[in-house]
């Protein structure tokens, strides 16, 4: 594969998703067989459907899905989406999703081969015309049709990124709690909350500085977490968002 050969012959390692079938495969035997750097992060309970003969590089086995993404997170420089299908698109959103929120400064692009991902660019477009994107949240987003060109823009947003300051802490836990389970902040759910003003932000929201409510809290006053909230980061704050 062109990109893994472009990736050794410029001394660039590859952290990937730890599978050996598919465009995982391929890239990341192109790039060992050419004697790059390989390390590859996979959920335990994937490594039946993934993995098929030998695993290639150095293979870290985690729980979940979000360790899968938060390590492969902390342990690239910057982010590489070939075609693919929903996984790449979890995987791409998720990145640029912590770009914007400031968990990250490090590039993200995409392969665009023989026009893959126009639809999907154009989709970012549109949200930009409509009001859903700002311009700068769109340019977080490099986008070249081959290898030499995509790497060429990636050092070069990623050399600015260190002329700014480096890198803010990724998060190392699921960024929102899922839905359901109990209330927090020692009320019922009978609509008392709403008196208390109750509202839960993620542990790492005071060390960004940046806090996303749900529109529906200040309205109704409450919001559902889990029982492991305090597991996951969530605190109960008495004061009301602003």
């Amino acid at each position: 594969m062109e990109l893994g050969k472009e990736l050794v012959r410029r001394g660039i390692g590859l952290v990937y998703g730890g599978g050996s079938v598919g465009i995982m495969g391929v890239l990341s035997r192109a790039v060992q067989e050419g004697g790059g750097d390989v390390v590859g992060v996979i959920p335990e309970a994937l490594t039946p459907i993934e993995l098929s003969g030998p695993m290639v590089g150095t293979t870290i086995v985690v729980r979940t899905m979000h360790e899968r993404k938060a390590k492969m997170a902390s342990l690239a420089d910057c982010f590489i989406a070939l075609p693919g299908g929903y996984g790449t698109l979890e995987e791409l959103m998720e990145m640029l999703t912590w770009s914007n929120l400031g968990f990250h400064s490090k590039p993200v692009g995409v392969l665009n081969v023989v026009n893959y991902y126009d639809p999907l660019l154009q989709m970012f477009d549109r949200m930009v015309t409509t009001g859903f994107l700002l311009q700068a949240q769109r340019d977080i987003i490099i986008c070249e049709s081959t290898p030499s060109g995509l790497i060429d823009q990636l050092l070069l947003r990623g050399g600015e990124t260190a002329r700014d300051g480096g890198q803010p802490p990724l998060p190392t836990r699921p960024i929102l709690p899922s839905h359901g389970g109990e209330s927090l902040g020692g009320g019922d759910n009978d609509g008392n909350n709403e008196s208390k003003g109750t509202l839960t932000v993620p542990r790492h929201a005071e060390e960004t500085g940046t806090l996303t409510v749900a529109r529906h809290a200040e309205e109704t006053g409450t919001l559902t977490v889990p029982r492991h909230a305090e597991e996951t980061g969530c605190q109960y704050r008495e004061d009301k968002a602003t």
